[in-house]
């Protein structure tokens, strides 16, 4: 998350935002200033003016619907914020390889045998005692491929055959080690991310690729903002004001259908929360003035503070429901999740007030972070807010199979999640929280120092294992030695389901940011973020061709490098979002100043800011 893009969102939000660990003017000693941030800036800033007035907060609409931790560890009392109706309900969804063949064993009497094709029959005499084979219990076709061997068994005093000992038979692919462990021929983990297609978009405005998501068919979804035109290959959008955009296409690139919505005010981003459910739906999030439209009739915001959206389309971007939650002063939606048992999470800020349609969350004083979780219809189940009249802010969610919930983010002075305060030990600091299905908090964690730690986002794995990303411009030290540079580190790091620490790593110094992060169903990691000058990220060190330039990297489940990209040319590039389909493909949006090369040759912006999305093979 880029704190100077967060916290243009709205003049409170800003007075009370601390500095960019990524900026230029309190990191690069150069300090040289990045070209096209005046455009963006000013533009952004001026369609989210907000004048502060005594409206009360409106009712939620609702238009159709490396080995240690040394980190706090706190486990205490209950939250001090509302919980409502808890009921929720969770799927485990497990995976089964059925590997047993039966086959009938050579019984030649003989001191050894190599007949691979044996198992235990249990018939009296069919063997001499002391005599060895090799056996395998595996499909014929496995045998001696990839990690697939024979065992051997012995032949008891009994004249039977014993239990086949060392046989390595197909098991699912897992990419925490090396290997085929499918024994099909193929090492899912072994790849390259070369370029499979990527698009550039944008016209007149200031136009930015901001989430993207795969379905389970391996299409892709980029929700976009902008002031301006938009063509994404289907004939351009025409906006009305900054609007809502949203694409979808194939596995191979090809545009299905796009669509925009708003009307002359100011819609969508440029954070939104992204998300798609199992059946495809597509659920998105953000923020909102005037009157929003997706479908089912407007959602109306005639006041002057920020309300919010929450939107489900189908796969063919046709209206499902949408609702919108209204704020005191401002608010906005950071990231969105979908749980196991299709449930909405979603996590942000807010000043003031927010009523997401339980009882009212109320401030502290300061900008605060909430959590929330919809059911899948979008009627609300719980929500939390959380603060104290400093800063903090919810900018990560994610569930884990048995439907508990983790909130990472950031935040200045303390705040109790409910298992005792956590308190900053400086500028800012990193939080990252646990709650229950039922909304109860379990445990919440915190590092830093006095300098200033940022977090991008989180990613939960098949095993439960939680990755955060970010930067840091102190030293931060997850359990496993200091992080640090000579200017700004960007981080991986890696936890299990108490928090405890598994590895963490560095990704580039100099000056870099890393912005967010993803994992596929082999538990790969992705991440995405901005450097400056060089970054070394365990493969070919990538070196930016002038200002800021975007990284893309893939690592195991357990850190170790896998590859690198770099997307840049001349002036600045941004990467804002990064996905990971089930079969490892990988897919980053965001937004380039003047050119950009995705890998098919460079591009030249139209207009200010064009955004971007490419899509790398595993």
């Amino acid at each position: 998350m880029n704190w100077t893009r967060f916290c243009l969102l709205s003049p409170a939000l800003l007075a009370a935002c601390p500095g960019d660990p990524s900026a230029s003017t309190a990191t690069d000693p150069t300090g040289t200033t990045d070209p096209g941030t005046t455009t963006s800036t000013t533009s952004t800033e001026t369609a989210t003016t907000i004048a502060p007035t005594t409206t009360e907060p409106g009712s939620e609409t609702d238009a159709n619907p490396t080995t240690s931790s040394t980190s706090e560890d706190t486990t205490a009392a209950h939250p001090t914020t509302t919980t409502l109706d808890t009921t929720t309900s969770t799927t485990d969804d497990t995976t089964t390889l059925d590997t047993t063949t039966s086959t009938t064993a050579d019984t030649t009497d003989t001191t050894t045998s190599t007949t691979a094709d044996t198992t235990d029959t249990g018939v009296v005499g069919e063997c001499t005692p002391g005599a060895t084979q090799s056996c395998y219990s595996g499909p014929d076709d496995t045998l001696d491929v990839g990690e697939c061997v024979a065992g051997q068994q012995e032949c008891g005093p009994d004249e039977t055959w014993g239990p086949c000992e060392g046989e390595v038979v197909p098991a699912p692919d897992t990419c925490d080690e090396p290997g085929d462990e499918s024994c099909d021929g193929l090492d899912p983990c072994q790849g390259d991310g070369e370029f499979a297609w990527g698009l550039t978009f944008g016209q007149s405005g200031d136009d930015e690729g901001e989430r993207v998501a795969f379905d389970a068919e391996g299409n892709v979804i980029v929700a976009a903002w902008g002031n301006g035109p938009i063509d994404f290959g289907d004939g351009p959008l025409v906006n009305a004001g900054y609007d809502v955009f949203l694409a979808k296409f194939a596995p191979d690139g090809a545009i299905l259908w796009s669509k925009r919505f708003g009307d002359g005010d100011y819609q969508g981003g440029p954070e939104y929360g992204l998300a798609i459910a199992a059946n495809g739906d597509i659920v998105l999030s953000g923020v909102f003035y005037g009157d929003l439209d997706f479908g089912g009739g407007p959602l109306k915001n005639p006041t002057l503070q920020t309300a919010l959206f929450l939107a489900r389309l189908d796969g063919d971007g046709q209206h499902v429901w949408s609702k919108s939650f209204q704020s005191g002063e401002d608010a906005a939606t950071l990231d969105l999740a979908i749980d196991a048992g299709g449930n909405i999470l979603l996590t942000g800020v807010y000043y003031n007030s927010l009523a997401l349609g339980g009882a009212p969350l109320v401030g502290f004083g300061g900008i605060d972070l909430f959590v929330a979780k919809f059911t899948g219809a979008g009627a609300h189940v719980w929500s939390h807010g959380f603060g104290d009249p400093q800063w903090q802010v919810g900018l990560g969610v994610a569930p884990d199979a048995a439907g508990n919930v983790y909130v990472t983010g950031g935040l200045r002075g303390s705040f109790d999640p409910g298992t005792g305060p956590l308190t900053s030990a400086g500028l800012e600091d990193i939080f990252l929280l646990k709650f229950s299905p039922s909304g109860t908090a379990l445990w919440g964690k915190r590092w830093g120092d006095a300098g200033s730690q940022d977090v991008g986002g989180l990613a939960v794995d098949s095993k439960g294992r939680v990755t955060l990303t970010g930067g840091t411009s102190g030293v931060l030290d997850f359990g496993g030695g200091p992080l640090e540079g000579d200017v700004v580190v960007s981080w991986l790091a890696q936890f299990d389901a108490d928090g405890d620490h598994l590895w963490s790593r560095e990704l580039c110094e100099g000056g870099s940011i890393a912005e967010r992060v993803a994992v596929d169903d082999l538990d790969n990691v992705v991440a995405i973020g901005t450097f400056r000058n060089t970054c070394d990220l365990g493969t070919d060190p990538l070196t930016a061709i002038q200002y800021r330039d975007v990284f893309v990297a893939k690592f195991s489940p357990t850190g170790l490098p896998g590859w690198s990209k770099r997307f840049g040319g001349l002036q600045e590039q941004y990467g804002a979002h990064v996905a990971a389909s089930a079969a490892g493909a990988v897919a980053a949006v965001g937004n380039f100043y003047t050119e950009i090369d995705l890998g098919d040759g460079p591009e030249t912006s139209k207009g200010g800011r064009d955004g971007f999305v490419v899509v790398l093979d595993p």
